[in-house]
């Protein structure tokens, strides 16, 4: 996988990625696999926790006796399969662990996830990526959702602080089918998420919720290619970016109407919040309309704490600092109230609440 970005590294939609911080590095396998021990950090409450130490998957902490009805999980070498039967509703969260150790040396790790969803099933995954030392994650996530199933997709990007990410997900939506796909990037030195949404079935629906945040010189790109390739579908995309310091993200999101998908409804929007004047935040929104009966929108904003609402909190006796996590709280929670899961919702929250506090 990292061939193709070195590849590609000097082409458009690459090279406002820093990737030769991570393309120059003799990067080596990892020294151990060996089972990881159980979780013992807190994670949502009632999830379904499937380890991944070093790309491999813990198979001897997955029991099929603790898994939902209608949830098969096998794992091998480097890689986890997730299938939801035909008519399952899994109400438990599904919680993808994944933790990297470098131990001494810069360690590459791969790691490959095939999630089914067969006919009219529903879930509600996490995947939560951690880990310690100079590392670098290639992850690469294939879904494919049949008619009028559901998933709700959660990436948590909480890796180390020489930890770097290139992060891969596809999606192949039939008829009547919905996806939730939603990021929340807060950690790591390099994180580039290469998403591609393909609407291949009548009355699909794609909702793309993404939130960032970021300080020091941290980089974090999501690149995403949404393909209306059929008519009467409809796409959401909501990114927010809270950048501290020389922080900097990038959303380049293209929007593909092929032709004949008539009656499509697609919105993208981008607010970035700096939180001093040497923060970075790139939007590109590119639009490729074939068709002539389609309602597509984009918008981008940027701009910094407002001082008449600072100014409004101090006066009811609230500190300059309290003040600050105040508003930068309540313009990020929108994008977690998106998820659908309580258990997710709530165990992100507390963890937006940390990393809020860390920006202060």
């Amino acid at each position: 996988m990292l061939t193709v970005y070195k590849e590609n590294a000097s082409k458009e939609r690459f090279r406002d990625t820093p990737l030769r911080k991570v393309i120059s590095v003799d990067w080596k396998a990892p020294v151990s696999r060996e089972t990881a021990a159980p979780i013992t950090e807190v994670l949502p409450e009632n999830g379904v926790v499937l380890p991944i130490y070093n790309g491999e998957v813990s198979v001897r902490w997955i029991s099929e006796l603790t898994l939902p009805e209608g949830l098969l999980v096998r794992g091998t070498e480097q890689r986890l399969e997730i299938k939801v039967v035909e008519g399952a509703k899994i109400d438990r969260p599904i919680v993808i662990y994944h933790f990297s150790d470098a131990k001494d040396q810069a360690t590459q790790i791969d790691f490959n996830i095939d999630i089914t969803i067969e006919k009219a099933a529903d879930i509600s995954l996490l995947l939560v990526e951690a880990g310690e030392g100079h590392y670098l994650n290639l992850g690469k996530v294939h879904a494919d959702i049949a008619s009028e199933a559901k998933v709700e997709f959660v990436r948590a990007g909480l890796n180390g602080a020489k930890g770097s990410s290139l992060f891969d997900f596809t999606s192949e939506q039939a008829e009547k089918s919905h996806v939730h796909y939603m990021s929340y990037q807060a950690k790591g030195e390099i994180s580039r998420s290469d998403i591609h949404l393909h609407m291949n079935g009548e009355d699909a629906f794609t909702d793309l919720n993404i939130l960032n945040i970021a300080e020091g010189r941290e980089h974090i790109s999501h690149i995403v290619d949404m393909d209306h390739r059929v008519a009467n579908c409809e796409s959401r995309q909501q990114v927010k970016n809270i950048l501290k310091d020389r922080a900097e993200s990038i959303f380049d999101a293209q929007i593909h109407v092929y032709q004949d998908a008539q009656k499509i409804n697609a919105d993208q929007m981008t607010r970035s919040l700096l939180l001093n004047d040497g923060a970075r935040a790139l939007t590109i929104p590119r639009l490729l309309i074939y068709a002539d009966d389609v309602r597509c929108t984009h918008g981008a904003t940027v701009g910094f704490i407002d001082p008449d609402h600072l100014f409004y909190l101090r006066t009811r006796g609230i500190s300059d600092a309290e003040a600050k996590r105040i508003l930068i709280r309540a313009y990020a929670v929108e994008i977690l109230e998106s998820i659908e899961s309580k258990s997710i919702s709530a165990w992100l929250h507390h963890q937006l609440d940390k990393d809020i506090e860390q920006l202060m």
